[in-house]
């Protein structure tokens, strides 16, 4: 793969897209989502593995299929002690993994805070990303892309709806929690489908300052447009009933100018912007002080 041609045709694409108002359409077009996006669902499930992970919690990998033919894997974490109350879908960051939210790998960006979600009745769900940091994915993501007509974004976004269809009801609606990159996607995903709550964990990131020479063969089809980055009206628009952006004091992504510019522009009571004492990291005071007692 042309790393190069690849951007240079991704931003072409994405300049000739009529990018005035952020919507629904917006993404769709953007990252070239299937026209078939809104009725996919997980038709078929095989356990993997089932493991525990001590004080009652348990984690159980699946490979999952949908009925447009793609297929992905994810991982279910839960309490066998407490009944899940409520589903929520986490999405690390690309340089996070799920080992560390597991507490089965050494931490670079998160502590095990799954089991903490768990443990106080909170299933967690968690779509196994492709790994652009291993050049062995890179050709699997490129035929997927290929063979469904989409960018490698949307087939993150197709992960999500399958999950998000298998565990949602109206009974029991589920919530959304991304972090770094994968914040960027739950961004997207709240637009794309009715979550409870959605969570914004630090990934503020200014378009007009945005290098070119930055962008990786995995994130090229995301960047490029400014109306796509527009988050006052992306954090509106989401159909969520709240929205909780996390804010590290320390992390380079926290840029005080520009979010107190988005601010004015918010002016929704349904979207809270909270600072933390920390950087760009999943601490489990964090999770504790900010994200379990709002899940339920």
């Amino acid at each position: 793969v042309d790393i190069q041609s690849e951007r240079d045709y991704a931003l072409k694409y994405l300049s000739k897209i009529n990018t005035k108002p952020f919507s629904k359409d917006l993404i769709h077009k953007g990252l070239s989502l299937p026209p078939n996006f809104d009725s996919l669902n997980i038709v078929a499930t095989q356990l993997i593995e089932d493991n525990p992970l001590g004080e009652g919690v348990v984690y159980s990998k699946y490979s999952a299929k949908l009925n447009n033919g793609f297929q992905f894997s994810y991982l279910e974490v839960q309490s066998k002690v407490v009944s899940p109350k409520r589903d929520l879908i986490f999405l690390h960051g690309n340089k996070c993994s799920p080992e560390e939210l597991l507490g089965l790998g050494k931490s670079k960006s998160a502590d095990s805070v799954a089991l903490d979600l768990a443990k106080a009745g909170i299933r967690v769900l968690i779509p196994i990303k492709y790994d652009m940091n291993q050049f062995n994915y890179s050709k699997e993501i490129t035929i997927s892309a290929a063979i469904h007509g989409s960018t490698f974004e949307a087939l993150e976004q197709m992960k999500i709806k399958g999950i998000y269809n298998l565990y949602s009801s109206s009974q029991k609606p589920v919530a959304i929690y991304g972090f770094s990159h994968g914040a960027w996607q739950a961004l997207l995903a709240a637009n794309l489908n009715s979550f409870k709550i959605y969570f914004f964990h630090d990934y503020l990131i200014n378009p007009k300052i945005m290098n070119p020479e930055d962008l990786s063969f995995y994130t090229d089809y995301d960047v490029g447009v400014a109306s796509i980055y527009n988050y006052s009206e992306a954090f509106k628009n989401s159909q969520d009933s709240e929205v909780i952006v996390l804010l590290g004091e320390y992390s380079s992504y926290t840029d005080e100018n520009f979010v107190e510019s988005l601010t004015k522009k918010i002016n929704d009571e349904k979207v809270q912007i909270i600072y933390y004492e920390g950087g760009h990291y999943i601490s489990r005071d964090l999770i504790k002080n900010h994200v379990i007692d709002r899940v339920w």
